[in-house]
């Protein structure tokens, strides 16, 4: 019965020694659906311990939280990243217990393993878009205080790579035939100019357009694929339209305020005409009337 049990347990139950490595001295039959090893791979084979497949960046992590966890009450709590027989990355909760001796040594270590990536990756999603989310927020404020457009680019790229965590942004505006008026970029501080799109790497473009006419472009440098999330382009194209939205904004505000002047100037030119048509008369009047 304890056998059927562990065998149809989400995950894969295990026993291991309380080492740097975590030699498995016995693991449930989930062991293959969630690292891709049999457990013979994993049993009795000094080349390939359980310890050998977790992220290495995550290894000192998990050894000082499982002992610590052990020191504290005997148990402990962990996740972690660890790499399958096919080099897929999955996020893992582990929960487990100190099984000692009557001296208080430990014979070896017992608990569960758990694939959590699906919670993970829906977690870390939620977190990204949250982060556009205030970033779109904040170009909406930019978009109510800046009163050029090289104030609002300037300012947009360093909010994306601030509030939603770009890597790199780049904004250009141009005119009418095409031609680059102005530009803007911000980027984090160990970002390397013009590397090469890598799985890590990832770029995506949007036009600033409204009504038809396009003001300029915006490019995002990120490490994680925005282009397969349907939502987070959907927000990117927002910020995009919003830009455009403040760029015809400031471009009517600045034509009606060089009508403005235009008609002030012509104003100011019809009165001094005005007053020189006056001064010419007034002086032809005085003359007329002497003798």
């Amino acid at each position: 019965r304890l056998s059927t049990l562990m065998d149809n347990l989400p995950g894969m139950a295990y026993q291991c020694c309380n080492e740097p490595r975590w030699p498995i001295l016995f693991a449930s039959r989930g062991i293959k659906e969630l690292t891709g090893y049999q457990t013979k791979d994993l049993i009795n084979n000094d080349r390939l311990e359980y310890g050998d497949i977790i992220h290495p960046e995550d290894q000192q992590r998990v050894w000082n939280s499982i002992q610590a966890g052990l020191a504290k009450n005997g148990s402990f709590v962990v996740e972690y990243r660890l790499t399958t027989a096919t080099g897929e990355l999955k996020h893992v909760w582990e929960q487990g217990v100190g099984v000692v001796d009557t001296t208080g040594e430990y014979l070896h270590l017992e608990g569960i393993v758990m694939d959590i990536s699906e919670r993970v990756a829906y977690e870390q999603n939620q977190h990204r878009l949250n982060a556009v989310l205030r970033s779109i927020r904040s170009v909406n404020q930019l978009i109510i205080r800046k009163n050029t457009p090289e104030e609002l680019i300037d300012n947009a790229v360093k909010t994306l790579v601030r509030e939603r965590g770009f890597r790199h942004v780049y904004c250009s505006l141009s005119d009418a035939q095409g031609k680059l008026t102005s530009h803007a970029e911000a980027a984090v501080d160990d970002y390397v100019p013009h590397s090469p799109v890598t799985d890590e790497c990832y770029r995506l473009s949007g036009s600033l357009e409204h009504q038809n006419k396009c003001y300029g472009t915006l490019s995002v440098e990120t490490d994680i694929n925005i282009e397969k999330n349907d939502e987070e382009q959907a927000l990117f194209q927002e910020i995009c339209d919003d830009m455009g939205f403040a760029l015809y904004n400031i471009e009517g505000q600045i034509e009606k305020e060089h009508s403005y002047k235009q008609m002030k100037l012509a104003k100011q030119a019809a009165e001094s005409a005005n007053r020189a048509k006056d001064d010419f008369l007034a002086v032809m009047s005085h003359e007329l009337r002497t003798p």
